[in-house]
Order: structure tokens, then sequence, then C-alpha cells
């Protein structure tokens, strides 16, 4: 199995192209239910934070697109770990056979805090990488909308 390197960028006989080799056009699409959810939910809440902190005069737009970024992966980061180990198992021996499997059992052998393993690099690069791109963003909106702030 993946114990020892569950979601941490393992290559093992899952990884990379194997698995699309042994189960063919469904070896693709390996963990895309709990991409979707991560997904749905993340930017939700991304975009929701970000409309709501651009309009306090007291932060900068740049602040506003990191807190929205991190609040993105705060809330995503346990779907985000199985989804990983979901698709990094071995396709033919699959230790899971269900996200929640997955789910229950990092509670089980790690603990709440084995969902947030190795946070701390993505909640550094999710605020750096947002607070650029919102900043962009909303500084482009405002020059083609003559000045004015997207609402």
């Amino acid at each position: 199995g993946t114990k020892g390197l569950r979601g941490q960028g393992a290559k093992g006989p899952g990884s990379g192209s194997r698995g699309s080799l042994v189960l063919g056009l469904a070896g693709f699409y390996r963990g895309w239910r709990p991409l979707v959810l991560r997904d749905t939910i993340g930017y939700s809440l991304l975009y929701t934070v970000f409309f709501h902190a651009k309009q306090r005069p007291e932060l900068p737009i740049w602040a506003a697109g990191g807190v929205s970024g991190v609040s993105f992966y705060l809330s995503t980061l346990p779907i985000d770990r199985v989804k990983t180990i979901m698709m990094v198992q071995d396709p033919l021996k699959p230790e899971y056979r269900s996200a929640w499997q997955c789910f229950m059992d990092v509670i089980k052998t790690e603990g709440i805090a084995g969902l947030y393993r190795g946070c701390t690099p993505t909640l550094i690069r999710t605020f750096v990488g947002q607070a650029v791109a919102l900043t962009v963003y909303e500084k482009s909106m405002q020059h083609f909308r003559g000045g004015r702030s997207t609402p």
C-alpha cells in the first residue's frame, strides 16, 4: 500500500500513466468526484470571501485575494488529501474502494491533523498566488470599467 507515502507525491504503481494503461480511459478519471467536490466548495468560498473582503477599504486588494485563497484551501484540504491518496494508489490492488473509506482511515490512523498534513507550503503558495491573480483581475476589471471597482 501507500501508507507511509499517502498523498505526499508518492511514485508508485498507481502514479503516472500506468494507471491509465491498466484501467483504460477510466484511469484518467480516478479521483474526479473528490476533485469536483473540492473545487465546488473551494471556488464558491474563494469568490464569496473575495467579494466581501474587497469591500473593506482598510484591506488592500492583494490581502483580500490572499485571504480568499487561504479560505479555499483551509476548507478543502481534507478533500484534497483524500483525492490525492485515491489517485496514487495501485490501480490493480487499491487500498481503498471509496473516498469515504480513505477519509475514515486517515482520521483513524492520523487523526484530524492527518487531513491537513503538509498544508503550510500549500497555504503560503495559495496566499501569494491568489493575492497576485485576484489583484490583477480586480485591477483589469477596474481599467475596463473606466476606473470603477467591480461590485
